[in-house]
């Protein structure tokens, strides 16, 4: 998943974050959003509505904490751990 510098998809891209890599969500753009993704599993379109986040990583395999990046990610493609 892209990370972005400001909360759009014309924001440039200053990362990425791995699948099943741990964020910590800063705060919400409080401004829904739908895109079109393609369903890798279907190979369909499919719309996505969500929220754009600022977040920080905090744990992504081969990365150490000097490599910490925050930005902004679109939220349909996170997964709340309680």
């Amino acid at each position: 998943m892209n990370v972005r510098d400001r909360p759009s998809l014309n924001g440039k891209k200053i990362g990425v974050v791995k699948n099943g890599a741990l964020v910590n969500v800063l705060s919400h753009s409080e401004m829904e959003v739908t895109i079109n993704d393609f369903d890798g599993s279907t190979g369909k379109a499919v719309e996505l509505s969500g929220q754009w986040v600022k977040i920080e990583i905090l744990s992504q395999s081969g990365k150490t904490n000097s490599d910490r990046i925050s930005g902004y990610v679109f939220d349909a493609f996170l997964r709340e751990i309680k």
